[in-house]
């Protein structure tokens, strides 16, 4: 269909029909690359297909270029289809656009505009008495808010969904928010027992519908809570199968996310050089995405290993470094972390000395925050914090 559709109006507008009534197979099989082919080849070949149709090929092909990591792309698609979308008065449309360029912003760390965008697609979703829409925007303000903090919050939203869920007879649907509640509990420790119950049962809903990219987010947090329980064979389990997972889908987001999971769970059996490696990748990946906050809790993991292979002063630039970008962006470390990390940054002042671990510390702050993000590779920050081409 679509070798013809460049010949063809009506064959044009049959492939844009098809291609947005696939988006949801596409999405939960993670079929991104192939999704994305089809729609761009769509798009090319309807320029005279009405707007009305055009636009949920353009907001599908916006929203698989942004799982790809292609934010830029991502964006402009997901703008035009939101212009679009108020050009035709398209209330639902506008909507899902300003949800999902909220979540764009949120992932490149521009909180408030992520929060100002949507809430304005929740009071859309309301006045259309949307319950799934507000639903889903509820979602992303609960992950947004965990972010920053806000746990209570957070908790608030995720909890309402859930019951909305339960409440509509969607089992499949309540997995999302039993994994955004896990992950809220699992930062700011709260009843572990019902942490992992929550990812557990999330997990296997993911695993009825075969949605593998979800899969692996919840091994991976799966991992972390196995870990914080003192199963570091577990955690590595699941960790392990995130990674290669993610690696499968060519999700690089998610396998730079999964990377950290592991490096925490071979810091801590000893298997420094793996964690060390992972680490690095992780930075590399993440290079690639204006994802700072996860940069900064590479840069905290970075500094614990350095600290253990005996480069104190090293850790202190890289643990300098990733307080200077929370408190940049507003998110601060959560609860779950602080006690171990509390503990390696006492043991490498205790082992330097506080005069050298608060001029390394210092010097760390002091870089120039993008200068300090694009180093390569980072082991650069720890030796040498003004070395040529990098930090």
């Amino acid at each position: 269909m679509l070798e013809r559709a460049e010949m063809s109006t009506e064959l044009a507008e049959q492939a844009l029909r098809l291609c947005a009534a696939l988006m949801n197979f596409w999405e939960i099989r993670g079929y991104f690359r192939e999704g994305q082919s089809f729609l761009e080849r769509a798009l090319a070949a309807s320029k005279k297909v009405v707007a009305a149709v055009r636009v949920e090929a353009i907001f599908g092909a916006g929203f698989l270029a942004l799982v790809q990591g292609d934010d830029a792309r991502a964006e402009a698609l997901l703008e035009e289809s939101l212009a679009l979308f108020r050009n035709i008065g398209d209330k639902a449309g506008m909507a899902k656009s300003l949800r999902i360029l909220g979540s764009l912003a949120g992932e490149r760390n521009g909180y408030t505009l992520a929060r100002a965008l949507l809430e304005e697609s929740l009071t859309l979703y309301r006045e259309l008495e949307d319950q799934n829409g507000m639903a889903y925007t509820r979602e992303d303000l609960g992950q947004l808010l965990t972010s920053q903090g806000d746990y209570a919050r957070a908790r608030s939203l995720l909890e309402e969904n859930l019951l909305l869920y339960s409440a509509l007879g969607k089992p499949y649907r309540t997995a999302y928010p039993l994994y955004h509640l896990a992950r809220v509990f699992f930062l700011s420790r709260n009843d572990p027992a019902k942490t992992c119950a929550m990812a557990e049962e999330s997990l296997a809903l993911f695993q009825e519908v075969g949605n593998r990219r979800l899969i692996a987010f919840v091994q991976s947090l799966l991992g972390e809570i196995h870990l914080h329980q003192g199963e570091p064979a577990k955690a590595r389990e699941y960790t392990e199968k995130s990674v290669a997972t993610f690696r499968e889908l060519e999700y690089r987001i998610g396998v730079a996310e999964s990377l950290i999971s592991l490096a925490r769970v071979e810091s801590l059996q000893g298997d420094l050089a793996a964690a060390r490696t992972h680490y690095e990748e992780s930075w590399r990946l993440l290079r690639e995405r204006d994802a700072k906050e996860l940069r900064a809790v590479c840069l905290e993991g970075l500094g614990v290993v350095a600290a253990l292979q005996g480069a104190p002063a090293g850790a202190a630039r890289f643990w300098g470094i990733a307080a200077t970008t929370r408190a940049a962006i507003g998110t601060p470390m959560p609860p779950v972390y602080r006690v171990s990390y509390g503990r390696a940054v006492a043991a490498a002042r205790s082992e330097v000395g506080e005069v050298a671990f608060a001029a390394a510390w210092t010097e760390g702050r002091t870089i120039p925050l993008e200068q300090a993000l694009a180093a390569t590779p980072p082991q650069e920050l720890a030796t040498n914090a003004h070395a040529p081409g990098g930090v």
